[in-house]
């Protein structure tokens, strides 16, 4: 009689998984693309008071949201809705959308990506943030165009903001990044009318690339100052003190 192994089983519990920030909000990295053969990627989202999340759209994955606390807003092209703890929503690749603290106390949802993939932005991005502090512009573009992302500031944004008291993540005002990979993406001429291209040398295979222009294969499309670029990691690491043991994600790192 043959017997045949059981299939690999991954066991989180509650509190357990690393963690970091993105700027504006947390992120607790719960599943990754190996546990799940690449089907989907889960992390939890944080939301602090104010919290906004600036408008992008991914090109590569579908997202589905399920608030566990708090009250958290929604914009998908030109649909809006506010979840309370319970509520779900699909996010389609290829839309701009945006997310917030829709209420007067902390939030926090549950992201389901696939397929997964885009779990390991968030942990680059993490690493940036709490490494540097103040990125340049080329390299969260280039981060960006790696993993199919792109950013918008659609006229809506300010509506939004108004009428949610919300803080814009650092330069939102003043800066919109738009990164599009060598193969055009349609919706780029709407999101930012007027771009520019940068270029410069790549250094294949580097897994973060130091050069201070973004490669030939990305355009980077900006409207105002591109100057800055910063993140609140502090605040969210006061909000939210860590859990895990990972030194990367505790205050002290932030600070440094």
């Amino acid at each position: 009689m043959t017997t045949t192994d059981p299939p690999p089983l991954t066991v989180v519990q509650p509190g357990q998984g690393s963690s970091g920030t993105l700027g504006s909000i947390g992120v607790d990295f719960k599943l990754w693309g190996r546990d799940t053969g690449g089907a989907v990627s889960i992390v939890e989202h944080p939301f602090p008071v104010g919290a906004l999340v600036r408008p992008h759209l991914h090109t590569r994955e579908d997202e589905y949201s399920i608030v566990t606390e708090g009250e958290i807003g929604f914009r998908s092209g030109d649909r809006e809705a506010v979840l309370g703890a319970g509520g779900y929503i699909t996010k389609p690749r290829n839309e701009l959308h945006a997310m917030w603290n829709a209420g007067d106390v902390p939030a926090r949802m549950i992201e389901v990506i696939s397929p997964a993939g885009f779990e390991n932005f968030f942990q680059e991005l993490s690493e940036l943030l709490l490494s540097v502090g103040q990125p340049e512009v080329s390299e969260i573009a280039e981060l960006a165009g790696r993993y199919g992302l792109q950013f918008g500031q659609p006229d809506w944004l300010p509506d939004v903001i108004a009428r949610y008291k919300l803080t814009p993540p650092p330069s939102s005002a003043e800066l919109v990044t738009t990164v599009v990979t060598a193969t055009r993406w349609p919706l780029a001429d709407r999101l930012a009318p007027h771009p520019t291209r940068a270029s410069a040398t790549h250094a294949r295979g580097s897994r973060r690339l130091r050069a201070r222009c973004v490669p030939k294969s990305v355009r980077v499309c900006s409207q105002r100052d591109t100057s800055e670029v910063s993140s609140p990691a502090r605040a969210y690491f006061e909000q939210y003190p860590q859990r895990d043991s990972n030194p990367r994600c505790r205050l002290e790192r932030a600070e440094s």
